[in-house]
């Protein structure tokens, strides 16, 4: 069908706004950038705005200054998310098949304060402290009381002696924690090496507390779990074939079993991480402690695989200090763990790696020690299968590494070995990478206003413009189209459809 022709047939306003109104969003955009009266009369309108605003949403207090961006910023703070969703991870309408843009999850609570994504599946806690779930459920780790996989996002019921309130969640594959109000530590999911903490090895579909602890911080591993608890000892329990628990030996527990002192370290953590069978924590003096799997030299301790014909490994059962290299004194702030591979932030907001690194996507090749990646400072990190989410020192995404489904948000598949921009709309607040996809927070508060509005297709008063500076890609229209607003060479901010080149960052004619 030609809507295009259809919506020009329409003659009377009125009617072509409300049928205007009942097409797909992208689809009105795409015929207005081609076609100045339609774009003149409906997407420049502000009653077609209002009606596709209204259509979904209660009517606001206050008339808004402009419905369109009412409609299109409404959102306090809004999550995207891009990358692999064959489980619904992505927290997309069902059916939505992997993207590589960075895309709006929709029907969100107003103000989300958390964004948490496992191997397949993803976890939002909002202003409310309330948990909302989503993506791949096989072993009920979504806490649904079922496993059922969900492709929007879900909220997790109260159960008795919990009030549905949380501070944060963690989840790394089929299993998930969460510390509720009261710092009492509740899990669900998979169970099979007593990974809940909970006495067993029975599956939950449903939040069930943790008895006899509180905690301030929480890392799941593959099958393993770790608790920082109110007083900063360090728990563990779950599967321990590698010595990923820390506890001195290879035995698996079911309960939080506190893990014991060792020469230069107290017992007393700051942070803690769990990557698939290996387990990381900064002490109390920023220094850094490495446990578990270290085939591949994902401990940082300088080797790795097996020692010699006996097969005698260097797994470590205990927690060791990883030894300072030359360039960084062995303190860090900020630790992330993938399967294989574990990346930190030094004090100065350097990156160091270590560990398996998949042919050398994330450039550097493997190593068995703390290796810097040049030229970036970061202040959070987040880690994937093969590849890597930062929030730089300037507050901008930056990906690379592996990106076979989209999950580095830069609209290709292509894999990228230096840092490149990810571009999303307002303040970055949070990042996150599940297995192969990734979510970003952040706030509306500092979009540009929108004092020029012109379309830059149909009308041509913008076209090949070389970006100077200030480029804010707000919404993605369709295909390679964006609604964006950034200042040109001559100093004059422009705002409306453009069709943007990131390689040679520049605006491209229709």
């Amino acid at each position: 069908m030609d809507f295009e022709q259809t919506l020009l047939n329409v003659k009377d306003l009125k009617q072509r706004l409300q049928y205007a109104s009942t097409l797909p969003e992208k689809l009105v955009l795409e015929i207005c950038s081609k076609n100045t009266e339609l774009n003149q009369t409906v997407c420049l309108n502000e009653d077609y705005w209002k009606i596709r605003y209204l259509k979904n949403n209660t009517v606001p207090t206050t008339e808004p200054k402009s419905w369109k961006e009412l409609y299109l910023f409404s959102d306090v703070n809004i999550v995207w998310s891009f990358g692999n969703n064959s489980n619904g991870q992505l927290g997309l309408r069902l059916g939505t098949n992997d993207t590589s843009f960075p895309t709006k999850i929709p029907n969100l609570p107003r103000t989300v304060n958390q964004i948490v994504t496992g191997t397949n599946s993803s976890f939002i806690i909002d202003s409310n402290d309330e948990i909302w779930s989503f993506g791949e459920n096989d072993h009920g780790q979504l806490g649904l009381g079922d496993t059922t996989t969900r492709s929007s996002p879900t909220k997790i019921p109260t159960v008795e002696g919990w009030d549905g309130k949380a501070k944060h969640i963690t989840n790394n594959g089929f299993h998930t924690l969460f510390i509720d109000s009261n710092d009492d530590v509740w899990s669900f999911g998979k169970n099979e090496h007593g990974q809940l903490g909970l006495g067993d090895a029975t599956e939950r579909l449903v939040p069930t507390q943790i008895p006899n602890i509180k905690a301030k911080q929480i890392a799941c591993g593959e099958n393993h779990s770790l608790i920082l608890d109110i007083n900063d000892n360090v728990w563990s329990f779950g599967k321990n074939i590698s010595g990923q628990l820390g506890l001195g030996d290879d035995t698996e527990r079911n309960k939080p079993t506190k893990i014991p002192i060792v020469e230069g370290w107290n017992g007393k953590s700051e942070h803690i991480a769990c990557g698939s069978g290996y387990s990381l924590i900064i002490d109390m003096n920023g220094d850094l402690w490495s446990f578990g799997n270290n085939y591949v030299g994902q401990l940082g301790l300088g080797d790795s695989g097996v020692l010699d014909v006996n097969f005698q490994t260097t797994d470590r059962n205990k927690p060791t200090q990883i030894p300072n290299v030359d360039g960084w004194n062995g303190k860090a702030k900020q630790i992330a763990c993938s399967d294989y591979h574990s990346v930190i932030i030094d004090l100065n907001d350097n990156i160091w790696s270590f560990g398996y690194n998949y042919r050398g996507q994330l450039g550097l090749g493997d190593r068995n020690e703390p290796t810097q990646i040049p030229n970036i400072k970061a202040k959070q990190i987040a880690i994937g299968s093969a590849y890597l989410l930062i929030i730089d020192i300037n507050n901008k995404v930056l990906s690379f590494g592996n990106n076979s489904f989209g999950q580095l948000g830069l609209g290709d598949y292509q894999n990228r070995t230096s840092f490149t921009p990810v571009h999303v709309p307002g303040e970055i607040l949070q990042i996150a990478c599940g297995g192969l996809h990734s979510m970003i927070l952040t706030s509306n508060h500092t979009l540009l206003p929108f004092d020029e509005i012109t379309n830059m297709f149909s009308q041509g008063e913008v076209t090949n413009f070389e970006i100077e500076h200030n480029l804010q890609i707000h919404y993605q229209a369709l295909q390679g189209i964006y609604i964006g607003t950034f200042t040109d060479k001559q100093g004059q901010k422009k705002y409306g459809y453009i069709r943007y080149d990131q390689e040679t960052n520049q605006i491209l004619k229709p």
